[in-house]
């Protein structure tokens, strides 16, 4: 069952007397054309065939060269006022029935493959003016026994191009110019019809459609009946048109070939493809009209869930391999590529906007190359993700794969990026959960998402009620506590100048007691993994700027990636997991078991604070911090001022090793007590040295923590 055709509309220029026009009009209005004149042009005002259109009632104007010549413009500049004139009627096919003037590229160009031209001589013959006065003067001088008429595609060589339809016409020996042009017009006539006949069965705008996601599609098929459209489709794609009472191809009817190997190959095939990646130029199309073909205007396609089959536990590799597309990838592909003819659909998201562009003179060619890219990076995600995940099966035991794929989409464009005058966006890993929800305040910045994320990770570390406060990246208090909000009133003492303007992070429920505590603190972003109702309500009355973010879970696997000049930096993420078992106590004296728990805590706080890093900790809150200094003691010097005498007693966590014993010593009379640290150092002796004198204990973890 397929779509009912709508009437190819036609474009007919002239310049004379229209009896060809006239054989048209008359075939449309007698129901042997599936076609309407929808306009008439002539290059000569007083051109007869003005009146044949008027009388028919079609639109027609005259619009002769005379005054560009008089006005010094050129016939290119005609020429492109002439298209706009002509592609203001939305015309199938543009006829030249009777034209004399001959179109340049400014024509041509905006009606490929759809203008075609009545000759009266056969092809390769008397081309140009006064075919049938050669053509006759040739007879008289023996050289030929008979002439003819074709109607072919226009190119830029006059009478040249491929030909639709021709038809001999015999010459008389007692045949007179008069009589030789009667018959060659009658059979103009005849042929010009059966030309546009024959073209415009193949002028019905198709649309093939092959979707996995359904969302939207029999909407979408309705509004393609409606313009006119035929539907093709595939499978399912098909049984759900069809159960909707939509007229719809099946393309085993189209292919001639039933599916096989259980719908593995259903569009593979040249009578889909054909039609898809020919051009509209007149050889292309001509080419499709010897095997039987036409084209396809419009090509809706989505893909296997292959990356959400993949995520799911336990998934088989059979369960994988049966969800690569092949077929639609092909589609999507060929369609994109030839983006000039076809407009690639693969988001249900954009069909209304593509049913509305098609009703209302059709997609535009910037819209075309949008549809087209899409279509690319939709296919481009599609073959990472499956790259991807035969690497982990190919490549078992390697850290990284020989080949990185990456494919990420843009989830916004920020107002900015660091600074007012750089450009940023956020782009999500394709496929990847949002790890974030926004439920109240402002737009993120830039600079908001990178403490986001560095925020979120911190109070991760501790399965204890934790608050990190954050500026740029470092924690400005970090501490756990029996309650979240005394883990934030222990984050805040830390450094409360600092804390203004910050983000603060915790690892349990926002609740009312908490967003109260936090009170008229200029906070810009406020992230848990979860909200009371009435901590929500006081929120967006009492703190309308504050960024209020619901953290999700997962994202915290994933490769660490960043970018250097002409390339990337990859590495796993810093994950270890301390193993207390393994420290070693390197001093005379060990910590005592308060110090060893402040120590643990401080170890597991250092390793998000910049590289020289410094952390002072009271019990389970940091007291000092001494981030991203040039060397290690100006860290700790920084650590022990913001401390001030609550450095007296307290430990010191260290990423890395002291490379001299000026940072134990500097530590030690600020009032440090006990440090922790990987160790490592060929000075490490004159480190343990220094902790004994001061009677500080030190543990070694073996494990560094640089966070640059």
């Amino acid at each position: 069952m397929t779509s009912p055709r709508a009437p190819a509309r036609l474009a007919v220029l002239i310049s004379g007397n229209g009896s060809n026009l006239q054989a048209v009009i008359d075939a449309t209005q007698a129901g042997a054309l599936p076609a309407r004149v929808v306009l008439v042009v002539s290059n000569r005002r007083e051109a007869y065939g003005l009146v044949r259109a008027a009388c028919a009632g079609i639109p027609a104007c005259a619009f002769p060269f005379k005054p560009y010549r008089e006005a010094g413009r050129s016939r290119d500049a005609y020429d492109a006022d002439l298209a706009g004139i002509v592609a203001g009627c939305k015309p199938d096919l543009v006829v030249l029935a009777g034209w004399m003037h001959v179109l340049s590229a400014a024509f041509l160009d905006r009606f490929p493959g759809r203008i075609l031209n009545l000759h009266p001589a056969l092809p390769g013959q008397f081309a140009g003016t006064h075919a049938i006065q050669r053509a006759h003067e040739a007879f008289q001088r023996g050289e030929i026994t008979h002439t003819g008429v074709m109607v072919h595609w226009v190119v830029p060589e006059v009478d040249a191009g491929p030909v639709i339809v021709e038809a001999e016409v015999p010459i008389c020996p007692d045949d007179t110019l008069e009589d030789l042009e009667a018959r060659v017009h009658a059979t103009e006539h005849r042929l010009l019809v059966d030309a546009i006949r024959r073209k415009s069965r193949t002028m019905t705008q198709r649309a093939l459609l092959s979707v996995y996601d359904k969302t939207g599609l029999i909407e979408l098929g309705q509004g393609l009946t409606r313009l006119g459209f035929e539907l093709v489709a595939s499978g399912g794609t098909a049984r759900v048109l069809s159960r909707a009472g939509l007229p719809v191809t099946q393309v085993d009817q189209v292919t001639g070939f039933s599916e096989i190997l259980g719908g593995r190959v259903k569009t593979l095939h040249p009578a889909v493809h054909g039609g898809i990646l020919a051009r509209r130029t007149p050889e292309h199309l001509a080419e499709l009209s010897a095997h039987g073909i036409a084209p396809f205007d419009v090509v809706i396609c989505n893909l296997y869930p292959f990356a959400a089959t993949v995520s799911r536990p336990g998934v088989t590799e059979a369960d994988a391999v049966e969800e690569i597309d092949i077929g639609g990838v092909t589609l999507l592909r060929a369609a994109a590529k030839n983006f000039e003819s076809v407009a690639v659909v693969c988001d249900p998201g954009d069909y209304p906007a593509v049913v509305a562009a098609l009703g209302s003179g059709g997609i535009g060619p910037d819209e075309r190359r949008r549809l087209a890219l899409k279509a690319f990076r939709y296919t481009a995600t599609y073959d990472a993700a499956i790259a991807t995940w035969l690497t982990g099966r190919v490549e078992i035991g390697q850290a990284f794969p020989s080949v990185l794929n990456l494919a990420a989409e843009r989830v916004q464009t920020l107002r900015y990026g660091e600074n007012p005058h750089q450009h940023g966006a956020l782009y999500r890993w394709a496929g990847a959960p949002a790890l974030f929800e926004q439920l109240l305040g402002k737009e993120l910045s830039y600079n908001n998402i990178i403490d986001l994320d560095a925020a979120w990770a911190m109070p991760q570390e501790f399965a204890e009620p934790a608050v990190a406060i954050i500026k740029h990246t470092n924690p400005s208090g970090l501490a756990t506590a029996a309650s979240v909000v005394e883990a934030y009133r222990l984050a805040l003492a830390c450094d409360p100048v600092s804390a203004y303007g910050s983000i603060i992070a915790t690892n349990r429920e926002g609740g009312r007691d908490l967003v109260e505590e936090i009170g008229s603190l200029f906070v810009e972003v406020l992230v848990a993994p979860a909200y009371a109702p009435d901590a929500l309500a006081w929120l967006a009355e009492h703190k309308k700027n504050c960024r209020v973010m619901l953290a999700r879970p997962g994202g915290g696997d994933a490769l660490v990636i960043r970018s250097v000049r002409g390339g990337l930096l990859v590495q796993t993420p810093d994950q270890v997991i301390a193993d207390e078992s393994a420290w070693r106590v390197v001093t005379r004296r060990a910590p005592t078991l308060e110090e060893r728990r402040s120590l643990a805590f401080a170890w597991r706080a250092v390793k998000h604070v910049k590289s020289n890093a410094i952390v002072l900790a009271q019990g389970t809150a940091t007291v000092g911090v001494g981030a991203g200094q040039m060397n290690r003691v100006d860290s700790v010097y920084l650590a022990a001022r913001r401390a001030g005498e609550r450095a007296r007693d307290a430990v010191m966590g260290s990423d890395a090793f002291f490379p001299f014993a000026d940072g134990i010593e500097a530590a030690a009379a600020a009032g440090v007590t006990a440090c922790i640290q990987p160790g490592g150092s060929l000075r490490d002796d004159d480190a343990i040295a220094a902790a004994d004198r001061t009677g500080m204990a030190m543990i070694f973890t073996g494990e560094r923590h640089f966070r640059h």
